[in-house]
């Protein structure tokens, strides 16, 4: 799910929810929900309430770089995986 915000984009994967049951990780389904132009909530699928719910949100990329200030880049390297 791509974010946008004032200070610019996000990019959010499937959050992984889970629980741990007899030592073994049991996935639950679910994933994110835009409730409003400017609310991102998170819906989950049947588990076991008597267990803890693990939700594993992951941001894969973000373009916000820096402050509210007066903020100068002179310049920005990637990787071979196109990290910055």
């Amino acid at each position: 799910m791509n974010v946008e915000t004032p200070g610019g984009q996000f990019k959010l994967h499937r959050p992984e929810n889970y629980q741990m049951v007899n030592g073994e990780k049991q996935l639950v389904a679910g994933g994110f929900v835009q409730r409003s132009s400017n609310e991102v909530g998170i819906s989950v699928g049947a588990y076991d309430q008597r267990l803890p719910l693990i939700v594993d949100p992951v941001l894969a990329y973000s373009t916000y770089l820096g402050g509210s200030g007066n903020d100068e880049i002179d310049g920005i390297v990637a990787d071979s995986a196109g990290n910055a």
